[in-house]
């Protein structure tokens, strides 16, 4: 190997790195758009767009071909040698194999990172040639900026690895006998890989097969699972309102189905927590609690509730919710089977996008026109996104149609266009496979072409009154724990609130003063409650004291739709 390692030389080879990164980079772009990746894989954390990549990574790469070239006798004529050229070209690969283990997400990059750690105490991986094969290898995958912060990390460790641990082991070598060593060695080994085990959990898809009795669950009440039965896994939360309110639902059907279905409610918090909650209640369901969180992590659980169907030989066949769910199981019980699945954001990342045909997206009936007579006013909308799509106008505003499609009321909608208000339409879209989500923005983007306009957002400084809880335990009381809608109802001088949320009851007040109220918090709980007619906030307030919560004003940006 006759390398030398002068100006020329590394001028050539970070041109051909400025090459690569934009051979890269051009690919993406003809993808589809140039790939950005969010600090630490937090949402939360600003994106980093993989062009940043043209000026970090040869940046960098200068800076490494020098600390190489001073590694040697002589700074402007270093030799590279065969070991240099082959730790450059092993840590490209294995930053090449790491990237696709990881994109493939089954869980396998996991080991191949334990494995460099194995190595790192017998070869010095941290040196500048490896630090630079791994950051060109995983900018094909990871940017300009990820591989070079975490290619740093790791090489830190992997110097501590080999200059303080790897001297560590070789002292005890000397004072310790290699029998005892070795089985040192065996049981660290053994305790590792029982560990990775536990830590390890590919998440399971549609179609696999699942045996909960090997997950560690606690029985909290009437929780033993009966064998040939289909098995419906609900998992829930002490603090999730729609799991608490569909118990009643999931009741009715257990038992209806008793012979064929078993409803279980997994809980991955605290058994105490679990047990006080149930002690106040009377529900007939079984419940678990999965302590250790494993199944949790299996079924890859992030929204409550999350409900999952395993048949009697184990196979996960079905995800969503409840209100779909008896539909489903007749289905299954009549001809043994599914039909296609209907994926949303909510299910797909339970599903092999890949093995499921794909069917060409569209209305089965879809009619738009001008409606005639304002006195035919009806309406049948949707508002979960998810649904397929089933909606009836008939001599609608146009501006009426707009606020239901994007589910805002007139406080947040400029309208410059008024002519707007005096056409009416006439809209039918019904399909077997396009959601609702999916068909209204196709609906709006044509009235929009119909009728010349286009709708833009922007943001104004506003005065908003925030709706919040302030007493917990007083809420407590009004709480309503019957699932199905809900309505404020006036009379005698008083609105009667019935299986209301509190975001639903900001919405409310919000329509009747025509001023922004919103609720601010999680609460997703249904109430009832009572209170006397008003003419302002200011007489209302009072009123919610004693229910628990409270009204507070404050300037912020509000969101508005601007039709032009």
């Amino acid at each position: 190997m006759n390398i030398i390692l002068n100006a020329k030389t590394k001028l050539f080879i970070i041109s051909a790195i400025i090459l690569f990164i934009l051979a890269i980079l051009l690919l993406e772009h003809s993808r589809g758009g140039v790939v950005s990746h969010h600090l630490l894989a937090n949402e939360n954390l600003p994106k980093i767009s993989n062009w940043w990549g043209l000026l970090t990574i040869p940046i960098i790469s200068w800076f490494i071909l020098l600390i190489i070239q001073r590694g040697g006798t002589n700074n402007q004529q270093k030799r590279v040698s065969k070991t240099q050229v082959y730790g450059f070209i092993s840590s490209f690969l294995f930053g090449i194999v790491l990237t696709i283990l990881f994109y493939s997400r089954l869980g396998f990059h996991n080991y191949i990172l334990l494995l460099s750690f194995a190595l790192a105490l017998f070869i010095p991986i941290y040196k500048a040639e490896y630090y630079l094969g791994f950051i060109l290898s995983m900018a094909c995958g990871f940017g300009g900026i990820l591989p070079v912060v975490f290619g740093l990390v790791l090489i830190a460790i992997y110097a501590l690895e080999y200059k303080l641990i790897r001297n560590g082991f070789l002292f005890l070598k000397n004072v310790i006998s290699k029998r005892i060593l070795i089985i040192l060695s065996l049981v660290f080994i053994t305790i590792s890989c029982d560990n990775r085990k536990k830590q390890s959990i590919s998440p399971v898809k549609i179609g696999d097969k699942i045996n909960i009795s090997d997950y560690d669950l606690v029985n909290v009440k009437n929780g033993k699972i009966e064998k040939n039965k289909l098995l419906l896994l609900d998992f829930w939360a002490t603090w999730c309102g729609p799991c608490i309110a569909s118990f009643p639902h999931l009741e009715k059907l257990q038992e209806k189905y008793k012979n064929d279905l078993q409803i279980i409610a997994i809980s991955d918090e605290n058994v105490d927590v679990v047990n006080d909650f149930l002690a106040k209640k009377t529900y007939e369901l079984k419940f678990l609690n999965d302590v250790d969180k494993q199944l949790f992590k299996k079924f890859a659980v992030t929204n409550r509730p999350t409900r999952c169907l395993i048949s009697k030989d184990g196979e996960f066949i079905w995800v969503g919710n409840s209100k779909d769910f008896e539909k489903v199981l007749i289905e299954y019980l009549d001809f043994g089977q599914i039909s296609e699945p209907n994926i949303t954001e909510f299910n797909k990342a339970y599903y092999n996008l890949d093995s499921i045909t794909e069917k060409k997206i569209e209305f089965d009936n879809y009619q738009l026109s001008e409606g005639k007579n304002p006195k035919l006013y009806f309406a049948k909308n949707q508002k979960n996104e998810d649904d397929l799509i089933d909606i009836t106008y008939v001599s609608v505003p146009v501006t009426d149609v707009i606020m239901d499609f994007l589910e805002i009321k007139d406080l947040s909608l400029i309208n410059n266009k008024p002519e707007l208000d005096t056409i009416l339409l006439n809209i039918k879209a019904k399909s077997g496979f396009l959601t609702y989500g999916q068909g209204k923005t196709k609906i709006l983007n044509d009235i929009q072409n119909v009728y010349n306009f286009n709708i833009k957002t922007k943001s104004k400084n506003t005065d908003v009154y925030i709706l919040k809880i302030i007493n917990p335990n007083l809420l407590e009381k009004h709480f309503e724990n019957i699932e199905g809608g809900g309505m404020v109802e006036r009379k005698s001088g008083q609105h009667i609130v019935t299986r209301l949320s509190l975001k639903q009851l900001a919405s409310y007040l919000q329509n009747r003063l025509k001023i922004h109220i919103q609720f601010e918090g999680e609460n997703d709980s249904k109430y009832n409650f009572v209170f006397d007619d008003f003419e302002n906030l200011e007489s209302l307030k009072p009123q919610f004291d004693k229910i628990g919560i409270g009204l507070s004003k404050l300037s912020r940006d509000v969101k508005y739709f601007e039709i032009n």
